[in-house]
């Protein structure tokens, strides 16, 4: 049984060429490309230049899947399309377009969840917002008690008793 051949940057380079032509189509720096898409942005800056600086060399650095994915689905770009640019299996396309919805729709959730929004009281917006932070990036909350202590006088109103001058 033949090994199969390890994708190079090389193999990606109509990916990635197309992937520039779109972001800059699209007015976008890396940085809030990479953010939009849910990317790292050293990890999409290792892809558009297609290698990683690993212990003194350069290595090479094809996109993976799940990268094409997220890539296809912020530029609204036939996944297919995309994945066989990437040097990968097109035929894969409707098996992870199960997993990850097209752009189209994940704009109409973001539709229903602004619609939602103002319906919200104060504190239920504040947990919202919160729940996001944390989804957005996980580490951004070491101790959620601790952090919840921290955020507290920036929106709740405080007690009278804290207020009193001491005399």
């Amino acid at each position: 049984m033949p090994s199969e051949k390890k994708r190079t940057a090389a193999d990606a380079a109509p990916f990635v060429q197309e992937l520039v032509q779109r972001r800059e189509a699209a007015g976008l720096k890396r940085a809030p490309a990479a953010r939009l898409a849910g990317i790292a942005q050293t990890h999409w800056n290792q892809v558009e230049n297609g290698y990683i600086q690993h212990r003194g060399g350069r290595h090479d650095y094809p996109p993976s899947e799940e990268f094409v994915v997220k890539a296809a689905r912020l530029f609204d770009w036939d996944l297919a399309d995309a994945l066989e640019k990437a040097g990968l299996d097109p035929a894969r396309a409707p098996i992870l377009e199960e997993h990850h919805p097209p752009r189209k729709e994940l704009d109409v959730l973001l539709e229903e969840a602004q619609s939602l929004l103002p319906a919200l009281r104060p504190n239920q917006l504040l947990a919202a917002v919160y729940m996001m932070r944390v989804m957005v990036n996980p580490n951004a909350v070491v101790d959620i008690a601790k952090d919840q202590v921290a955020l507290a006088p920036r929106f709740v109103e405080p007690s009278k008793s804290a207020h009193r001058s001491r005399t």
